[in-house]
């Protein structure tokens, strides 16, 4: 993965997975992305998270395209 990691022009994602309980390492999952090296260097550190509470799902995204709203309609 390295030898590809560094040609990688843009690096967009999208995870959802379900908790049982609200997340309390929401900062920590971001800061990984703000304080590592590889995303620094290369700009990508506007991670978003957000937890449903309704449907008990984390989001966790490099962008906000996909919105809880968008996924589930309105809260």
């Amino acid at each position: 993965m390295p030898d590809i990691a560094i040609h990688l022009i843009s690096f967009d994602f999208y995870i959802l997975s379900e908790c049982k309980l609200p997340m309390n390492n929401t900062e920590q999952i971001i800061d990984s992305f703000t304080t590592h090296p590889f995303f620094i260097d290369k700009q990508w550190t506007n991670v978003k998270c957000f937890f449903d509470a309704k449907m008990l799902y984390q989001h966790l995204s490099s962008s906000m395209t996909y919105t809880p709203r968008l996924l589930f309609g309105s809260m």
